[in-house]
């Protein structure tokens, strides 16, 4: 009797394990599911997310290019058919005709760069980079636009401000930074450049005394495609991306970006940026 008893108990010990082994299955089933549940949910919202990221990028895309190509069209047309007074208006027109290429040639390189951006297939070409002498030479190349509408550039700038970076890159950057003071300043205005080392960083700041950034709208600057509304009326061009791209490439070299904005009076861009041991 007692060995059916102990036979009994030991076959109730073994049914309660396999019970509490299907239960815990179960559980680990449910959690499973749970998980994939959350993981499509999560890939749906990336994949609707994509999709209305690839929407906007090709609406940004035609609408910035339909205006330059069809002044290229309508300018090509009056070429073939001998449309225009005499050859000075011919060379005004061709001139037109190669700033809308040269528009729609940045557009398309802002694009890749957004797009090798996302993609994580960016790359940099890391050097000693004098920051210094590079803001020099886009003040060069942008001195007649600015000389153009009177406008006062101030420089002063820390000598051998080296920094390890990839210099067409950085390039880039400043070149959009300034600009932008250049065309959103009115007549003569006023546009400083200043650069000094704090700590291990390089600081320069870009400052202009332009039509600023609206209160409203200084959260969405780093976004893809902002223009502010101001900035739409004195310039119609643009793909919204310069700014994007360049807070991508400073926070690429370790930097940051931030600024402050008052519209009417003016806007301030810091970038800071490491240097390097040699700068030290």
């Amino acid at each position: 009797m007692s060995d059916n008893v102990a036979e009994l108990q030991a076959q109730l010990t073994e049914a309660r394990a396999k019970l509490e082994r299907m239960v815990k299955e179960q559980e680990d089933s449910g959690k499973m599911l749970i998980r994939r549940d959350l993981a499509l949910s999560r890939a749906n919202d990336q994949l609707q997310a994509l999709d209305k990221a690839k929407s906007e990028f090709i609406s940004i895309a035609a609408h910035q290019m339909r205006t330059p190509l069809s002044a290229i069209k309508w300018i090509l047309h009056m070429t073939l058919n001998l449309e225009f007074v005499d050859e000075k208006e011919r060379l005004e027109f061709t001139k037109k005709a190669f700033e809308s290429t040269e528009r729609m040639i940045s557009l398309v390189n802002d694009l890749l760069e957004v797009d090798h951006i996302q993609s994580g297939r960016e790359h940099y070409i890391f050097t000693d980079v004098d920051i210094s002498a590079l803001i020099e030479s886009v003040i060069s190349d942008i001195k007649p636009e600015a000389e153009k509408h009177h406008l006062k550039v101030f420089l002063n700038l820390e000598k051998n401000s080296i920094v390890r970076g990839d210099a067409e890159k950085f390039r880039a950057l400043f070149q959009n930074l300034i600009e932008n003071s250049v065309k959103y300043t009115a007549e003569s205005g006023n546009i400083s450049v200043k650069s000094e080392i704090e700590g291990n960083f390089l600081k320069t700041t870009i400052e202009d005394s332009g039509i600023g950034i609206p209160r409203e709208q200084q959260i969405r600057v780093f976004t893809k495609f902002f223009r502010a509304d101001n900035a739409l009326k004195v310039e119609t061009v643009g793909s919204g991306l310069g700014l994007f791209i360049a807070k991508q490439v400073i926070e690429r070299h370790g930097g940051k970006i931030w600024f402050e904005s008052t519209e009417g009076k003016g806007t301030k861009f810091y970038v800071l940026l490491p240097i390097t041991p040699q700068a030290q």
